[in-house]
């Protein structure tokens, strides 16, 4: 076809997207033995919300949590993926065999559960796969506000006084002391 009749004149287009895994045929290797099967070609899950500072029954081990969103249609299997707390001093959760997340779900994992106490000032919590790649990870905070949970919503992290274990985040953002004394001042006129 030559190029003033049309078909040669089109660009190629980009090529579609791939992951290409170098994983030994072996079953038995490391890395074919660390990423459960059932995941390869899957999102990896989301960490979603965190609450470092619970007000409430004054039990952190109960109150405070990491939740993770698994975006897939399936099942996600967290066998030995981890969780990571701390900027400094590093904590570490790894999740038993047989840990399931289930499909579009949002999963609470409680501090009682995993032995992870999160840090009211300056942490940050990741998500590792089993081979300790970070998949996940929140952004930074500097200082846990009481009864605030950081939440995930359109790609940006925020402090919200609506905690949401186990569901969808709901960003209510707390009304700030300036906001409320120019508020007070207007109300008085």
């Amino acid at each position: 076809v030559s190029p003033e009749t049309g078909p040669a004149l089109l660009l190629e287009g980009p090529m579609p997207p791939v992951t290409i895994l170098n994983l030994s045929a072996d079953s038995s290797s490391p890395v074919m033995a660390a990423i459960p099967p059932a995941n390869i070609g899957l999102m990896a899950p989301r960490i979603n919300e965190l609450m470092p500072n619970p007000e409430g029954t004054g039990s952190e081990s109960t109150d405070e949590f990491i939740e993770l969103y698994n975006p897939n249609p399936v099942s996600f299997d967290l066998s030995n993926s981890s969780l990571q707390s701390g900027t400094t001093s590093l904590r570490k959760y790894i999740f038993p065999a047989g840990t399931m997340l289930p499909a579009g779900s949002f999963t609470a994992f409680y501090s009682e559960a995993t032995g992870l106490s999160l840090s009211n000032t300056r942490s940050q919590v990741k998500l590792l796969d089993p081979l300790g790649n970070s998949i996940s990870a929140v952004q930074e905070y500097a200082s846990a506000k009481d009864g605030q949970a950081w939440a995930l919503a359109n790609g940006k992290w925020y402090w919200t006084t609506s905690a949401t274990p186990n569901a969808a985040n709901v960003i209510k953002q707390p009304v700030s002391a300036k906001k409320s004394a120019a508020a007070s001042k207007k109300s008085k006129s």
